[in-house]
């Protein structure tokens, strides 16, 4: 079984992502030993169900501020329980799955980041045991963190794997 000391790994926000020969495996530690996909998503319905109460909280005080005649308060708790809510629904699209095999993968997209405003990544677009279409997100380390050596690493390895294309980023 290959393992961090082949070289085949790099660093993410959170953990490490390993480059195996027939799947890709996120780890927090670095150590893919026991890494299962039980539990991946384990508190993914805990924070959909604080950002529901949250948009419930938001929803009251947009209500609230509408029946006192206070419009500008009206507007802006309008904004945030949108924006709320498109992150909820967003929530669906998305997996925490730790085990990826690399023949379910229908494509890599990368996404340069903006320095000290955004954080470099790759989306993964896979097919489920379901059938079902499913995106897991990459974050790479942020600027402060060593993260332009980090994002050309990652680079390196996923073209050098095949996963993505060679092109000028």
């Amino acid at each position: 079984m290959e393992d961090i000391d082949n070289g085949k790994f790099f660093r993410m926000k959170k953990g490490f992502c390993h480059l195996m020969s027939d799947r890709i495996v996120f780890s927090t530690r670095g150590n893919i030993e026991g890494v299962t996909n039980e539990n991946a998503s384990a508190n993914r319905s805990t924070t959909r169900l604080f950002l529901l109460l949250v948009s419930a909280l938001y929803f009251y005080m947009c209500y609230s501020s509408f029946r006192d005649g206070k419009y500008y308060f009206t507007a802006f708790f309008t904004v945030f329980f949108v924006l709320n809510l498109i992150s909820i629904i967003q929530s669906f699209k998305y997996t925490l799955i730790n085990i990826i095999a690399k023949s379910s993968i229908k494509g890599i997209k990368f996404t340069k980041g903006i320095q000290y405003l955004t954080r470099s990544r790759f989306d993964i677009t896979y097919t489920d045991e379901q059938g079902q279409e499913k995106h897991r997100l990459i974050l790479l380390p942020g600027s402060l963190t060593g993260g332009p050596q980090a994002t050309d690493k990652a680079l390196e390895l996923m073209i050098e794997e095949g996963l993505i294309e060679a092109k000028q980023y």
